[in-house]
This record gives C-alpha cells, sequence and structure tokens, in this order.
C-alpha cells in the first residue's frame, strides 16, 4: 500500500506582485514559410484550464512593462491579450470538433494562428547546443513522485524534510545538513522519508503534497518551495558516471547502485551541496510565477532566458508510448518505445536544472504514466513561442 504522495513541482518561488520589469527573450521571428502545421495530440479542454489558470494570476501582476522577442518589442498586457484571444480559438475548435470533421477544425485553427500570431522559435548560436540542427531543443519531464513518508522519526523513516532555517545555518550544504545533522532538532522537520534518493528526487522537483498514513489515521499537506541554500546544482548522476558507478544517468540506474551501497551515500549525495527548503501549506505546489501547473499542459525553462512566465507555446517531439505497462527498472531509454507528439502548453515554471535556450521540462502530471514518462522523457524536438500580433506595433 502506498503511504505516501507526493507531487513534485519544479516551482522556484512564492506568490509576490512583481514591480515593472522589462525581459529580453532569445528567439527569433518565424518567416511565413518556416511556421509548422499546429494540431495537438491531447484533450484541449486541459489547454482551456491552464489558460484559465493563466489568465487568473495577470490579474495580479504588473503588466506595464515590455517583451523583447528576437528584436520585436511587445508590451506584457499583450502576452494576457494572447491567452484571451487563444482562449476562445480552443474554445471554437473543441466545439467544431464535435460536428465537423477534425481536419476542417485544424485547417480553421491554424488560419486563426497564422493571421492573428507571430511564431517565434530559440535563437541559437555558435556554441549553443544543438546549433544547427533541425531540433532545436532537448525536452525532459517532471512528474507526481510516490514515496513514503511519517511525522515523526523512526528506525526507517529518519531522513527530515526542512522548512528554511534563519541566519547561516540557511546556506549549509547537503553534506551538512543530511550527514553531519547541522539542522537536526531546531523544529524544523516538517516530515521524514525512508530514503535519501527520494529526498533528492524532491529537491530535484521543488514541491509536493504529502499524504501520511500512520496509526490508523491519514494526515495529508501540500510542501511548497521556499528557498535554496544558493549552492550551486550539481547532478549525483554526472559524479557517479564518472566513477563508473553506474553506466547512464537514469533513475533507475542511480536508485539500485545506491540502494546497494549505502556506504557511498555520503561521497555521492555530498557531491550536489544545493539544498532545498520548504513550506507547509494548503494549496497546492505552483509554478515559478505563482499558477497552478497543468498535466500535460506546462512546461519549465531557464527563467535567466525566459523570466516572464505564462506565454503560449508549441511543442513537437517525441513522448514514451502509453502502454499502460509501466517498467520503472528499465535503466536503459533505448527500451522504451516512443511515440511523435505534438502539442499546444504555456510556459509557466523554471528549475535549476533547466539551462539553455533550447532546453524545456514537460509537465506530466500526476498519473501512473505520467510517472513513467517523466522519467524516461528525453528526446530532442522543437519549441515555438506565439504571440499576438501587436496592434500598435
Amino acid at each position: 500500500m502506498i503511504l505516501l504522495q507526493l507531487i513534485f513541482v519544479a516551482s522556484n518561488s512564492f506568490a509576490q506582485i512583481e514591480p515593472r520589469r522589462d525581459y529580453a527573450f532569445p528567439l527569433k521571428k518565424l518567416a511565413a514559410q518556416e511556421i509548422p502545421v499546429f494540431t495537438d495530440d491531447d484533450n484541449m479542454r486541459d489547454l482551456e484550464l491552464a489558460i484559465t489558470r493563466q489568465l487568473k494570476r495577470y490579474q495580479t501582476r504588473d503588466l506595464s512593462g515590455k517583451i523583447n522577442m528576437g528584436g520585436h518589442r511587445y508590451p506584457q498586457k499583450l502576452a494576457k491579450e494572447s491567452l484571451i484571444v487563444f482562449l476562445q480559438l480552443v474554445k471554437s475548435f473543441n466545439v467544431c470538433g464535435t460536428n465537423t470533421p477534425i481536419t476542417l477544425c485544424y485547417e480553421s485553427l491554424n488560419a486563426e494562428i497564422r493571421n492573428r500570431f507571430d511564431v517565434f522559435a530559440p535563437d541559437l548560436q555558435p556554441g549553443d547546443p544543438r546549433f544547427g540542427e533541425e531540433n532545436d531543443t532537448l525536452f525532459t519531464g517532471y512528474h507526481t513522485h510516490l514515496i513514503e513518508a511519517r511525522s515523526r522519526p523512526t528506525a526507517r523513516f529518519k531522513y527530515p524534510i526542512y522548512k528554511k532555517p534563519s541566519g547561516q545555518a540557511q546556506f549549509f550544504t547537503r553534506g551538512d545538513i543530511d550527514f553531519k545533522g547541522k539542522l537536526k532538532n531546531k523544529g524544523l522537520e516538517l516530515g521524514y522519508t525512508d530514503n535519501l534518493f527520494d529526498l533528492y528526487l524532491l529537491h530535484v522537483q521543488g514541491g509536493g503534497y504529502v499524504k501520511v498514513e500512520e496509526n490508523n489515521t491519514v494526515s495529508s499537506f501540500y510542501l511548497s518551495y521556499r528557498a535554496s541554500n544558493d549552492h550551486r546544482w550539481q547532478w549525483i548522476s554526472k559524479y557517479m558516471k564518472e566513477k563508473g558507478y553506474i553506466t547512464n544517468g537514469s533513475n533507475a540506474a542511480q536508485r539500485k547502485f545506491l540502494n546497494a551501497n549505502p556506504e557511498r551515500h555520503e561521497e555521492i549525495y555530498s557531491t550536489n551541496p544545493n539544498y532545498i527548503f520548504y513550506d507547509r501549506t494548503s494549496k497546492s505546489p505552483v509554478g515559478s510565477d505563482t499558477t497552478p501547473v497543468t498535466g500535460g499542459r506546462s512546461i519549465a525553462t531557464d527563467s535567466s532566458l525566459y523570466g516572464f512566465k505564462g506565454l503560449i507555446t508549441f511543442v513537437e517531439s517525441e513522448r514514451p508510448v502509453d502502454t499502460g505497462i509501466y517498467d520503472m527498472e528499465q535503466e536503459d531509454s533505448s527500451q522504451i518505445a516512443f511515440q511523435p507528439f505534438s502539442r499546444f502548453l504555456l510556459d509557466q515554471d523554471t528549475g535549476g536544472a533547466i539551462d539553455g535556450k533550447g532546453r524545456a521540462d514537460i509537465y506530466f502530471g500526476q498519473t501512473d504514466y505520467a510517472f513513467f514518462a517523466a522519467n524516461y522523457q528525453q528526446k530532442t524536438g522543437k519549441l515555438r513561442y506565439l504571440m499576438l500580433k501587436d496592434p500598435n506595433p
């Protein structure tokens, strides 16, 4: 029986109204002949939900600044207008599909997008990963992860999830915290896991939902990202491969080695000094711009490059086939069957491990398939941004 469910959402900040700020995105505008044919492989009613959530966020955000996209300056309020217009297109498409051949519905949708929106791609330069390649973006995934936990430490459940400490303690490293106990018994514990790798994955994802069953009672709460200790993130998989402990960086390979070699834990985990602190909340974790992410409809990108959140994107790539059988022991993704897919998503999140112009993390949601897909998703493809044409350029 699963005793705890932990919903990971890669969020890196809390809800705060930001002051006016201008943004610049490393994008290039596509010519008409470069614009793709837009199709969507999923139920676009989920897209309606994602857009509605983002519009609610824009009601509390200062949109008086500008967004520079490939030398084209757009008022930030146009991002909101883009969502309003696109929401109506999606609703019309969904109505169309109930009584009209879907090919005709797509023809109408594509004509509207080409007529009303500018389309952009990452502006890769020499030195950027995938420069000169047809597929400009690497897509990975994040998801709902399942682990066990307890509200109090036991012989098995002994690895704390911490809220943010004050003073210099907030800068302790992972080694200081997990192996030297420098935050132990200071009233900062939010719960306890039984596996350091699951705790590490929690830090990868950024936030979660905790459900604890003990003493014949069940309690639950959310974990929302509060802060990091400001140390640089380092993948333990990279170190493990360099040392020859594993031959690939899959979660399955890492977990297998770590479970079999507990004497190596301090050595391995300490190579990543970064540590994440949380708050216990009654609301679900949100993306980096405080908007709830939507399964299959949200992506995370590099916040240093794509800092303004909520823009419409279109993704063409491959994803794991949903066979209904999810073998999480596979160490080699080459054994996983993939299928082409294309989909509209909103850029609503960020993460410390997402680095570069052509880099995105897809939030798959919280189903069994989402858990499976996010673990093995690592495919290149194309990332496109859509912005309503400025009526006053």
